[in-house]
């Protein structure tokens, strides 16, 4: 299973790392938004968590939804953002991109159970 990561703070992929190290994932990349592009393509990533640190990472999610393919359609993608910084929350957005609000404490906590 491999797990990509694009423009998320270092402090919470080290979360996002370790949560997934402890649920037996042990390929978790961090990745730029043209490798990240080619990687879903190529239908390879099993999860993908998209930072607020990029210009407009629901544009992205978009953007990686509507590549060609059926894993474009169907690949997990994670939106992780400061929801109290986001306006309008990301929930409001399409349904198509999926995008839920990251939980630290919980990420953490998984990690030290793992």
């Amino acid at each position: 299973e491999l797990v990509f990561i694009a423009g998320v703070p270092a402090n919470d992929r080290a979360i996002l790392t370790a949560a997934a190290k402890a649920d037996g994932i042990p390929s978790v990349s961090e990745v730029g938004i043209e490798q990240l592009k080619e990687a879903v393509q190529g239908g390879r990533p099993s999860l993908i968590f998209l930072g607020d640190a990029l210009p407009d990472p629901v544009a992205l999610c978009a953007e990686l939804r509507a590549l060609p393919g059926e894993d474009a359609k169907e690949m997990p993608i994670i939106i992780v953002a400061n929801q109290s910084q986001v306006q309008p929350p990301i929930r409001a957005f399409t349904p198509a991109c999926v995008a839920d609000a990251f939980d630290a404490a919980l990420a953490q906590s998984r990690a030290a159970a793992g």
